[in-house]
């Protein structure tokens, strides 16, 4: 009875390891029934699980050190996608974008931009920006005129984070914010304004006066960790 109880001890435990960390066939000995079972093979049969047991305790302790949402001296791939939709009046003549069309009886404005960037969230409290941002649009009034432009990007600043938002202030601009998954493994963005803002040339002309509509989604991935 005590053999057939020891057996069946093993047989449990092992069968609740295996759910946890592997354990292949050949790192254990197997008993047959009415043989006798040597007290070195059942120990090296729990030794085996002890050590599977540890193995995975350990793992996830790791995973549960790794699981924050703390982003400082985390690096992360980013991209964004945005659209616009807007219709202008203008009070005065004035010169589109890439083209020399009158917009003095107002236009309609469809694009889109998209960016791609690294951001390095810095352990003093900085952060670095890196990438290309590209921009197509399409403007409409008695013709039309479709202009885009592509550019390099570096920006600094400097970061804040309370629970999942981390706030990016850029230098000279205005602050904005990116949430952060529980495990910090995933950042994301979703804005939009709109329907009325001023808006300026850079003819420096500011007499238009657009309905505009933007939306913003964006997705960064963790690539990096202390």
């Amino acid at each position: 009875m005590k053999k057939v109880m020891l057996i069946g001890l093993t047989a449990a435990i092992f069968s609740q390891v295996a759910q946890a960390s592997e354990v292949a066939a050949q790192d254990v000995t197997t008993f047959s029934s009415n043989s006798p079972a040597l007290a070195s093979e059942v120990n090296g049969n729990f030794q085996t699980l002890i050590a599977a047991i540890n193995d995975n305790a350990q793992r996830i302790a790791d995973l549960e050190a790794s699981a924050t949402s703390d982003v400082s001296g985390r690096t992360y791939l980013y991209r964004d996608l945005g659209l616009i939709v807007g219709a202008h009046n203008a009070g005065t003549s004035t010169a589109m974008p890439n083209g020399s069309n009158s917009v003095q009886d107002g236009f309609a404005r469809v694009g889109y931009f998209n960016g791609a960037f690294n951001i390095a969230f810095n352990e003093d409290g900085t952060f670095t920006l890196v990438g290309s941002d590209s921009q197509v649009e399409m403007f409409v009034n008695s013709s039309s005129e479709i202009g885009s432009e592509e550019e390099s990007v570096s920006e600094s600043g400097t970061w804040t984070q309370s629970g999942h938002s981390v706030t990016l202030t850029p230098a000279g601009e205005e602050p904005f914010e990116i949430n952060v998954s529980a495990n910090g493994q995933v950042l994301s963005v979703y804005d939009s304004y709109g329907p009325d803002v001023n808006f300026e040339y850079n003819d420096g002309s500011s007499d238009i006066y657009q309905h505009e509509y933007e939306t913003i989604l964006g997705i960064g991935i963790l690539i990096n960790t202390p």
